[in-house]
This record gives C-alpha cells, structure tokens and sequence, in this order.
C-alpha cells in the first residue's frame, strides 16, 4: 500500500481549465450537474482519485452494516464485532481518547504489538473461530488492518463509527467476499454538496467501485450502536441513504424516472 501525507482535496474532475488569449483563465464545470464532491488524502488509489457525479450512474445497491446482532433488528449486514469491541479497539487506535477514558485504560495496553493482552482468554467470534484462536487475535487483526488504512488515509476526525467503517472494508472483502478484492475497491469518507462552496448535505460511509471504470456499484451506511438504539440507528441509516439517492437522482436522472436498483 502506498502511504500518502494528509491534506484537504478539492475535486478537480468537476473543473476544466479554460485559457482564453489573454492573461485570464477560467474554471469552468464539465458537467451541468453542479453536484459536488470531496475527499481527504485521495491519492491512495491512483487509479481513481477523482471524485464526480458521473462516476455514481450505475449504483445498483444500497445497504446497511451494523455491529453483532444487527440483522436482528433489520441492517442488512453486521460486522463480526460487539459493540463493547468497537470501543475497545477505538481505545487502542486513538491516543487522546486513551488519555481521557478510565474505560480505555482497564481495557487496552496501549502502544506494542499486543494492545490487547488478556482478550486470549476469551473465543473469537463464532463465525471466525477456523480463522483467530482467541479474542485477541482476532481484536488483533482489526486493529492492524486499521491502522493500515489510518496511517495511509491520515483522516481529520476518527471517532467510534469510523472503526465500523473502516472494519467494513476487510467484513465485505476478504471476511464475507461480498465485493472481492480486486475486482471490487472499497472506501469511504466522500462528503456531497449541491454545487461547490454549498452546505455539506452528507457524508458517504462506504462506497464500493470497479477499479477498473472506476463506477461506484454500492453505497452504504454504518452504524455503531448498543441494542437499545438498533432501531433508531437504522432509520437514521435508511434517512442517509434515501438522501444520497435523491440526490444520485435529481442531479443525474431528473426527468428520466428512477433507476432499478436494490434498496433496503
């Protein structure tokens, strides 16, 4: 993988240069869309750095991922993690909430190579346990493959969900298979607006694309929440998604009808 220094990213695939015989050059959009899309730290895929709305034409699914015992209440996919674990491996990837949480504290050796020293006394999940001998081993190999991803992305704001998504991408790719590597890429943190300098209308959590025509296949959303909230944080889920669908629609499809496609 290839490591990448942060900093903010502007989608030029929206602009194209425009000099004119004079000294004054003008940005103007290739697309009448007026959609508008961001990223942080883009480049680990040279292949498909650039974000824009036509590279959302063909998205023919649109699902929800939550943590164990999600499906129960309805996702449509849960990752092999307790919400407890979630915290726990949040704990052992982000140094200031360590600092700040008594519960990070009792529950992760933060730094080294065994952060969770302790966990070999407990059984990996049941559907992981021909791959992880234990809790910590399997608590292991997550937090390895995220900070991976972390040290390569450098995002602004890591926070409890992000590990969800994050954990999303080795759940659908290499756990489950759904969207195999290579012929599938997975990522996420790709924020829409209405036209550039607009207000923020979301946030897009993953997004699953052909690396080779770069068209985003999927969408999803995830959500990290205890039992007593499931029900609440998938509605929420449902909201997010019908948003970036309306938008998919209004910007690429208004007049033509709604596409085909797989939702909730």
């Amino acid at each position: 993988m290839i490591l990448s220094k942060r900093h903010p990213f502007v989608s030029l695939a929206l602009l194209t240069l425009f000099t004119i015989p004079t000294t004054l050059t003008i940005l103007l959009p290739t697309t009448a869309y007026g959609a508008y899309f961001t990223k942080e730290a883009p480049e680990w895929d040279e292949n498909c750095p650039f974000w824009h709305i036509d590279r959302f034409r063909n998205v023919s699914s649109y699902f929800t991922l939550g943590v164990k015992g999600a499906t129960h209440f309805g996702f449509d996919y849960e990752a092999p993690i307790r919400r407890k674990e979630v915290d726990i491996l949040h704990c052992a990837l982000d140094f200031e909430t360590y600092t700040r949480s008594d519960f990070c504290r009792d529950h992760v050796q933060f730094g080294g190579d065994r952060p969770f020293l302790g966990y070999d006394d407990f059984e990996a999940d049941e559907t992981l346990r021909d791959r992880y001998a234990h809790l910590e081993e399997q608590l292991g190999a997550y937090y390895f493959f995220i900070l991976e991803w972390l040290e390569m992305e450098r995002p602004y704001d890591f926070n409890v969900g992000a590990v969800l998504e994050y954990l999303s991408r080795l759940y659908l790719q290499e756990l489950e298979k759904v969207f195999p590597f290579p012929d599938y890429f997975i990522t996420g943190g790709v924020f829409y607006y209405d036209y550039q300098g607009g207000k923020r209308l979301g946030e897009l959590d993953v997004i699953v694309y052909d690396p080779n025509s770069c068209d985003v296949v999927a969408i999803a959303e995830t959500k990290v929440a205890a039992k007593g909230s499931m029900d609440r944080a998938l509605k929420k889920a449902w909201a997010q998604l019908a948003r970036i669908r309306g938008f998919l629609e209004h910007h690429l499809f208004e007049g033509e009808g709604l596409r085909e496609g797989s939702f909730f």
